[in-house]
């Protein structure tokens, strides 16, 4: 079992070695969507901000009223939301052509966690809203790493399949 860690660890050591450029530029482009998202709801009049804050507000509400959340109509908004941008991706990765594309999709995706981190912690209050939003955080990697891992085996058979 160690040894299987040790190899993976290698192996991503090594990966990060020959494409530390790309990881630089990637991270970039997605902090630079984070900022631009976080500038974009700061520079939103107060009107929108409180249509912002009283949605995020009524879904706490709802949520401590009636201790229970639709998870169905989250995993399939969810679900929709991944697929959308993974074919884009997918898309505009065929070609040369589109890869300003996907640094923009990389972008895309960063002002949307800004500007979601930043109306929760401007409805919420600094304390409870970096509580919150570290928790959605952590519990996102969680889950994306426990799907990850676990869809490995799958994964490598439907590669077999379509390389066969």
């Amino acid at each position: 079992m160690k040894r299987s860690y040790k190899k993976r660890n290698e192996l991503i050591n090594i990966f990060i070695e020959k494409n530390i450029k790309n990881i630089l530029v990637i991270s970039i482009i997605f902090l630079i969507g984070v900022l631009i998202g976080i500038a974009v709801l700061n520079k939103l009049d107060t009107e929108h901000k409180d249509y912002y804050i009283s949605y995020i507000q009524s879904f706490i509400s709802n949520l401590k009223e009636n201790n229970s959340v639709n998870e169905t109509l989250f995993l399939i908004n969810s679900i929709k939301y991944n697929i959308i941008l993974f074919i884009c991706l997918w898309f505009v990765g065929l070609s040369i052509i589109g890869i300003p594309f996907v640094y923009l999709l990389i972008c895309y995706k960063g002002f949307c966690l800004g500007f979601s981190i930043s109306a929760i912690i401007l409805s919420l209050g600094i304390r409870k809203g970096y509580i919150v939003c570290t928790i959605i955080i952590i519990a996102t990697k969680l889950s994306n790493n426990y799907l990850c891992n676990n869809s490995r085996g799958e994964c490598n058979i439907i590669s077999q399949i379509f390389i066969r």
